[in-house]
């Protein structure tokens, strides 16, 4: 193989084609197949390297800039993915030790009721009825433990730590975001209110969420064109 044929392979194929190495020569008998297999490779390096260059580093294959930009992705991700799962630890330590007390007795006598009834009883109560709907649906696929009743609340405080941060990202910088996640998986308001079966956790979520997806609407309005 010569250095011009090395060369025409290795755009494709890094630096020598599959199976051959630096001073090998061709089997027997497949000599006279060599230029036309290294002429099909110089054409396609004329036609498809131009692309390459776009997306990739000088001498970098392709598959290795995807590599490495999945792996940065990976890397980026790795620092919320541990906040989170210390926020659920925290959430989850002892969740079913204490039993229910009068509110969150309440609150499963009313998930206990059908969606209709909830609605009535509801009405005349301080709290609308959505966190009692979503109670009722939860307890009937969990079960009705104090574990599994606080769990509800455990879970919307993790999601509402996560939508924190995207929204500090979403307003600043990632750190920002991940700053604001560790503060609030780390606030004992945060975790009291995570391990009770009542709608705050949930109402913190869908505030922290509303406020994301507000932000979001006003920046792509910014952005769009006049």
């Amino acid at each position: 193989m010569t250095a011009r044929d090395n060369d025409s392979a290795g755009c494709l194929w890094g630096r020598n084609p599959p199976g051959l190495h630096p001073g090998d020569t061709p089997a027997r008998g497949r000599e006279s197949l060599a230029p036309l297999l290294f002429g099909a490779l110089r054409r396609k390096r004329q036609k498809f390297c131009p692309l390459f260059q776009k997306w990739r580093g000088p001498g970098q294959r392709p598959d290795n800039y995807l590599s490495s930009y999945a792996r940065a992705g990976l890397l980026r991700l790795l620092p919320i993915v541990a906040v989170l799962l210390l926020a659920t630890g925290l959430r989850l330590h002892l969740l079913g030790t204490q039993s229910l007390w009068h509110d969150e007795g309440n609150a499963y006598v009313q998930a206990t009721r059908s969606l209709a009834d909830i609605a009535d009883h509801a009405a005349r109560d301080i709290h609308p009825p959505g966190y009692y709907w979503l109670l009722s649906l939860w307890y009937r696929l969990t079960g009705s433990t104090e574990f599994a009743l606080r769990a509800l609340s455990a879970l919307a405080s993790v999601l509402g730590i996560a939508f924190a941060c995207a929204l500090g990202t979403r307003l600043w910088r990632p750190g920002v975001g991940l700053l604001a996640a560790l503060f609030i998986a780390l606030n004992t308001f945060s975790i009291y209110y995570a391990q009770e079966a009542r709608m705050y956790a949930l109402l913190a979520l869908w505030g922290v969420a509303s406020m994301w997806a507000l932000v979001g609407l006003v920046q792509a309005a910014a952005r769009a064109p006049m």
